[in-house]
């Protein structure tokens, strides 16, 4: 996606300063204006940040450089998964994480869309031996991994049926409480203690009277 920024403050110019990112990531820069001091252009350099476009907004606002086209609602609105990584990790471990163009395309192959963010703070707490190690490969490359143990985590436990404990001999108004399933254990569970079927009634067979 391609940005162009104006700066109309310099009197009798025009500066015009063109970028495009792909995938998150800056691939080429572009001026159309005379030449500046070093200074300045050391300035307008370091506002270009490489791997986000709304922290390069929100920095050459500041130099007066305003973005030209409609692609400014876009950019406020892209989902960026490098800014989202980044902000994540900072919230987590109060530090910056600076990813290479590698790791940004990683993440952008990965995370599509915003409602994907929370799977990185799942990462973050994370115990298992191979989420040791908190950096965008290891989330990447496990990132299926992620996404089931968030679906684990998020999906509430079944009870487990509790099983009606069945006396060791037959008795009919016990059976009559039981339904179709726990009916058929009850049987089972005197078969196996010797009992068995016999002309419409249960009866106990001789070895184990």
């Amino acid at each position: 996606m391609k940005y162009t920024f104006l700066n109309t403050k310099a009197e009798g110019f025009t500066y015009v300063l063109s970028l495009q990112y792909v995938k998150g990531a800056l691939k080429s820069v572009e001026f159309d204006f005379p030449s500046i001091p070093k200074s300045s252009y050391d300035r307008l350099m370091q506002s270009i940040h490489p791997l986000n476009i709304q922290s390069t907004i929100d920095s050459l606002q500041k130099l007066n450089f305003f973005i030209a086209n409609n692609e400014a609602v876009t950019a406020k609105k892209e989902f960026n998964p490098v800014a989202a990584w980044c902000a994540a990790y900072k919230e987590e471990y109060h530090t910056e994480y600076s990813c290479t163009p590698k790791e940004a395309d990683s993440l952008y192959k990965v995370l599509k869309k915003p409602e994907q963010v929370g799977l990185i703070k799942v990462f973050f707490q994370l115990k298992e031996w191979w989420a040791g190690t908190k950096t965008v490969d290891t989330f990447c490359k496990y990132f299926n991994e992620v996404k089931r143990l968030a679906v684990a985590e998020n999906t509430p436990k079944q009870q487990e049926v509790s099983k009606p404990k069945h006396p060791d001999y037959y008795d009919k108004s016990y059976a009559g409480t039981l339904n179709p399933q726990h009916l058929q254990e009850y049987w089972q569970h005197l078969r196996g203690l010797g009992w068995k079927f016999d002309n419409g009634k249960w009866v106990q067979t001789q070895n184990n009277q």
